[in-house]
């Protein structure tokens, strides 16, 4: 059994064309024989954590690209990795559903032990950060702890974000 996956989140087309929204999710519990119940469970739970519930039996093509980019992010998470690597995980996302993203990775790391490994612009990041890697021409530059960055991102519907 493999504990790493990676979707590609900043390039929807990582879901399969031929296959809707719970199939495309349910995808990589059908391969490591998972039982359909089980299935049926965790996609439907996934499926309603990512904010995609009425939207299970569309097409890729269906969905806005912030809809497939949670589908794919849904994908990745379904199998309950050990390790999740995500490229711009909040990409192609509006600044709210991009916060629901960042929370749903926070709770996989504090309540499930999930290490996440993020590449990433968006500073609201930080947040679900313990370590920031700096990076300058494809190098590391410079490594510091989430405690030692002084960021304010502002608010949001009258909450702070950041």
């Amino acid at each position: 059994q493999q504990d790493l996956h990676s979707c590609p989140t900043r390039r929807p087309s990582g879901l399969l064309r031929d296959r809707n929204l719970y199939e495309n999710i349910a995808l990589t519990l059908y391969v490591i024989g998972a039982r359909h119940n089980e299935i049926a469970d965790r996609v439907e739970n996934m499926i309603d954590q990512v904010g995609l519930v009425g939207k299970e039996n569309h097409a890729p093509d269906e969905l806005s690209g912030g809809e497939q980019q949670r589908a794919c992010i849904a994908r990745a998470l379904v199998k309950d990795p050990e390790i999740i690597l995500a490229d711009e995980p909040t990409g192609n996302l509006d600044t709210k559903t991009g916060l629901e993203i960042i929370a749903l990775l926070r709770r996989l790391n504090e309540e499930n032990g999930v290490t996440i490994i993020t590449a990433t612009h968006d500073t609201k990041m930080l947040d679900v950060s313990d370590r920031i890697f700096h990076m300058v021409d494809g190098r590391v530059d410079k490594i510091e702890s989430r405690d030692e960055i002084d960021l304010q991102v502002g608010t949001l519907d009258g909450e702070e974000v950041g």
